[in-house]
């Protein structure tokens, strides 16, 4: 669904708990127009690089909100993107922004 709908260009998933499955990833990869994306509260952290990678794939990701769980800002996403303007790590306990980055 993510990879053939062209019409999204924010996109929240916040407060699902959902885990990474490789058919997300591969949706987030596919996906050219997604440009604000909330992954906040949701249990990725063990797969970051995995998700991060699929946001290299079509670039199109200008606003990442993401949570302190998920955040591995070593991971060359946050170096080789060319089109994040800034991310955004909230306190995943009370949604309070505890840093911008980029």
């Amino acid at each position: 669904m993510l990879a053939s709908n062209k019409s999204i260009t924010a996109l929240s998933i916040a407060n699902n708990a959902l885990i990474p499955i490789k058919e997300l990833a591969m949706g987030f990869s596919q996906n050219s127009t997604i440009t604000i994306l909330d992954l906040t509260d949701n249990c990725f952290a063990n797969y970051a690089t995995d998700m991060f990678t699929s946001f290299l794939e079509m670039d199109s990701i200008q606003h990442l909100i993401i949570d302190e769980p998920l955040i591995n800002p070593n991971h060359h996403y946050f170096t080789k993107s060319k089109s994040l303007i800034k991310y955004y790590l909230l306190d995943s306990t009370c949604g309070v922004p505890l840093f911008f980055g980029c």
